[in-house]
């Protein structure tokens, strides 16, 4: 799995965009993904939009992140799924601190480390589930 950063900069909030690539049965998957650090929590979104590209639908793994069932709990209490599918993508979603606005605030470097971790759950979530 390859992705790559085009650029990640900002506070308050803190964001970025790259491209990802990796071969899922056989099949070259190619697009492109979202970082974005505010208030308490970040997300990752990768693109994958079926309506408009409907040649995403031969790369089935989209299906394990619908049967999976991994959650973060909130300040508040209340658990949520760490990854989610969207009609158009596939998020991670995590608390950064239970500050209210720390995470609009990470360094870059921290930032980084996030985007690298998230896919390697991505790719472990792919292959070995």
């Amino acid at each position: 799995m390859k992705y790559t950063i085009d650029w990640l900069d900002g506070n308050g909030p803190v964001q970025g965009e790259g491209t990802i690539s990796f071969t899922y049965n056989e099949e070259l998957f190619e697009s492109e993904w979202y970082f974005r650090a505010r208030g308490n929590s970040w997300s990752l979104s990768i693109e994958f939009n079926t309506i408009s590209n409907p040649e995403l639908e031969k790369f089935d793994f989209i299906n394990k992140f619908e049967q999976i069932k991994i959650y973060d709990v909130y300040s508040d209490g209340i658990p949520r799924p760490t990854w989610v599918v969207y009609i158009t993508e596939l998020a991670i979603c995590k608390i950064y601190s239970d500050e209210p606005y720390a995470a609009g605030w990470m360094k870059i470097s921290e930032a980084e480390e996030l985007i690298k971790q998230a896919f390697l759950d991505f790719e472990k979530i792919i292959y070995e589930l």
